[in-house]
Formats: C-alpha cells, structure tokens, sequence
C-alpha cells in the first residue's frame, strides 16, 4: 500500500526530468504483426487487467480501512476513478488489437502513460510486459529513424526503473527484474547520447556489482 502511494507521488511530481516534447514528422508505416502477434498482445492486456484489478481491490480495501467508516477521502474517490478510466483504456486497446488498429493503440498508450503508471493496481510484473510492447510497436513504427523511437521510449523505461527503486527503498530487496530493466534503459540512454544519464546507470550497475561482491 505504501507502495503505491510513493510511487503516485513521485510519478506525479514527475521524479524524471522533462525533455523537450517530440515532433512526429514522420508518415505513418504499415505494422507487420501475425495473429500469433495480435493474440499475443491481446493476452497481455488481459493478463494486466486480471492481474491489477486483483492488487487493485487491496489497495481499495486498505484506503477504505483509513477512512473509517467516514465519507470518502480524496484518495479513495481518485482511485476508483482512475481504476475504472484505465480498466477502460485496456479494454479498448483489446478493441484496437482486433481491428488490427496499432497505429491507434500505440497513441491512446502513449496519452495514458501517466494514468497507467498511477494505476492502484500496477505492479512491476504488469509493467515490464506492457513496456516491452510498447517498445516493439514504437521500432516497427520507427524503422527507419531508431533514435526517435528510442527517445519516446524513454518515459516507459524511466518510470518502470523509478517504480523499482522505490520499492527496493522502501522494502530492502532488490526486485528480480531490476538489473535487466536498468541495462535496457541504459542501452536506450546510449543509442541517443544521452551520456550523462547513460553513466549514471553505469555507476548503479557497478555499485550492484560491488554489493553483490561484498555479499
């Protein structure tokens, strides 16, 4: 529970640093996705909805328990609300998958983005998968200029990264998927030259490696 209410609070704060907004020049390309692909992608938002809405009821049930019988606070009225929009949001994207409409599925992601990390019921399990898909579809969009795929890629690979370390902080056990998320960010960091945030991942990587030592 102490969680999710860290992590909303620094996702919506914005813990990560605001690059310039990206300018789409770039026409729109057919998607090369088999119905293995499509049914692959539809899986995953169903699976994100079974496994969030469960985490989601329980934090549900722990605000309720704060409230104590009272009117319901601002916090308990703000998850319901974003719980049912981005249980919406999932169900169309299903829709759009269907209709074979990525181009479509791939923008209502990307305007959600926030919402979807804020998400009572998110977890690094749901993320990651969610991250990956995002990532395919933004490359085959972007097949003929990477680095601009790479750059609006960023903001999934951050926030998943942040949502990890929050954790780790608050818990002291390092989530498994961690190390591979950073590298992946890292990797992204250094095919747009980014190179300050690119060696700050290095030193993560490198103090993990001297713990790991050290244990």
């Amino acid at each position: 529970m102490f969680v999710f209410l860290a992590f909303m609070v620094m996702t919506s704060t914005c813990g990560c640093k605001k690059e310039p907004k990206l300018v789409d020049i770039y026409p729109p390309r057919e998607y090369d996705f088999s119905s293995e692909d499509s049914f692959l992608m539809v899986s995953l938002f169903e699976d994100y909805l079974d496994r969030a809405n469960e985490r989601a009821l329980e934090v549900a049930k722990t605000i309720d328990s704060l409230d104590r019988g009272n009117e319901p606070s601002t916090a308990s009225m703000a998850n319901k609300k974003n719980k049912i929009h981005v249980d919406s949001v999932m169900h169309a994207c299903i829709s759009l998958v269907k209709w074979h409409q990525y181009e479509a599925m791939l923008n209502l992601l990307e305007k959600e983005q926030k919402n979807i990390y804020q998400y009572p019921g998110n977890t690094v399990g749901n993320e990651l998968p969610l991250v990956w898909m995002v990532s395919l579809l933004l490359e085959q969009r972007y097949a003929d200029n990477k680095e601009y795929a790479y750059k609006r890629e960023v903001a999934w690979y951050e926030n998943v990264v942040l949502h990890m370390e929050t954790l780790q902080a608050l818990t002291g056990e390092e989530c498994e998927q961690y190390e591979q998320a950073l590298r992946e960010l890292g990797d992204i960091y250094l095919m747009i030259n980014w190179e300050k945030k690119y060696k700050e991942v290095i030193k993560k990587l490198e103090d993990m490696g001297h713990q790991n030592e050290e244990e």
